[in-house]
């Protein structure tokens, strides 16, 4: 058994109601980073490259009141947090909704599968 292991069952995401979400049922998060080529004719032949502009962007799937019409009408990035466990490791920034699809089946309920950008600087604790 696994003690390092993170259970997902207490996560959350906390701002997403920005855009209606009411009840998250999962989410994902990627944090890049652009790497800029520096290859000189000095580089002795090898690729050389240095950090450059980083990014974050994401998913979740939720429960929510109307999150397609809260995240058209979204002006400014949402405060967001994700959670990955009680007390486990916090996610946390900025970001903007840049899509919301609903999708339902005849025997379950809505859902709604929403992406994120992040905007200005993430933090992890």
């Amino acid at each position: 058994m696994s003690t390092a292991a993170l259970s997902g069952k207490s996560g959350t995401l906390t701002g997403a109601g920005a855009c209606g979400a009411t009840e998250i049922k999962n989410w994902a998060v990627t944090a890049t980073i652009d790497a800029l080529d520096a290859t000189s004719m000095s580089s002795s032949g090898w690729k050389e490259h240095i950090p450059g502009l980083m990014g974050v962007t994401g998913t979740f799937t939720c429960v929510g009141t109307n999150p397609l019409a809260n995240a058209i009408a979204q002006t400014v990035p949402a405060a967001l947090s994700l959670l990955t466990s009680s007390g486990g490791v916090t996610i946390a920034g900025k970001a903007l909704i840049t899509s919301a699809e609903a999708a339902g089946a005849v025997d379950g309920i809505v859902t709604f599968n929403c992406t994120f950008v992040g905007s200005e600087a993430w933090t992890v604790s």
